[in-house]
């Protein structure tokens, strides 16, 4: 079963493992809800380095918002994870899983697809329905650093657009765009010259050279 879902739902880490499936209501909705443990494999204890001192400490439990399957059931995971004790210096340690980020309730591969949703030019309000995540929380997903600036590629789109709106919490960011797709290929956290420049200046003189277009406004700022 355990590698079954794994395969549904496109989850590659190889400490947890699945055990059931139920459906559950939640806020009049029917859910979905995928059940599993999440083991901890430790030899020595990473605070006094003693071997073969721990004892099992029972499990800590964590439901995760997870990518729904059918649009019109929600799904979520339900994990346990393994809590271990050193007999020796009482020190506690307990497992973690790559599905999730530590301290948060939402699946990274909801929140990829949030991002990779906004990029594609769909609004905040459809990507918040699609994912079942509040606007609030794809707002926050949005000004984040993370998904503000991400570069990840030399080469620049041959023909850009440049502008800058209103981000969530009020502040102005500056977006580039490729002319040719209409796809989002930028977003900067603010509209500063100096973090343009710097922005443009990490990529070489040649490639620069090969921008044969810019559509923008008048604004002095560029």
């Amino acid at each position: 079963m355990t590698d079954y879902i794994k395969n549904i739902l496109q989850i590659k880490d190889p400490n947890l493992h699945f055990t059931d499936v139920v459906f559950e209501n939640n806020d009049g909705w029917e859910t979905q809800v995928f059940l599993g443990t999440v083991s901890l494999k430790l030899d020595r204890c990473p605070h006094c380095g003693f071997a073969n001192t721990f004892i099992k400490n029972g499990h800590s439990y964590q439901t995760i918002k997870y990518l729904s399957i059918n649009e019109s059931c929600p799904t979520m995971l339900r994990i346990g994870k393994q809590r271990l004790r050193c007999k020796n210096c009482q020190d506690s340690f307990m497992a973690k899983t790559n599905v999730v980020d530590k301290y948060c309730s939402i699946a990274k591969a909801v929140k990829h697809k949030a991002l990779t949703m906004l990029e594609s030019n769909v609004s905040q309000k459809d990507v918040s329905k699609f994912t079942g995540v509040s606007p609030s929380t794809i707002g926050r997903l949005l000004d984040s650093d993370q998904a503000l600036l991400r570069f990840n590629s030399r080469t620049l789109p041959t023909n850009i657009a440049i502008d800058e709106f209103r981000g969530p919490q009020g502040k102005y960011c500056f977006i580039i765009v490729d002319n040719d797709t209409s796809q989002i290929y930028q977003i900067l956290p603010d509209r500063l010259k100096s973090s343009i420049t710097h922005y443009f200046d990490r990529f070489s003189l040649k490639e620069r050279k090969r921008v044969k277009s810019v559509s923008t406004d008048l604004n002095s700022y560029y």
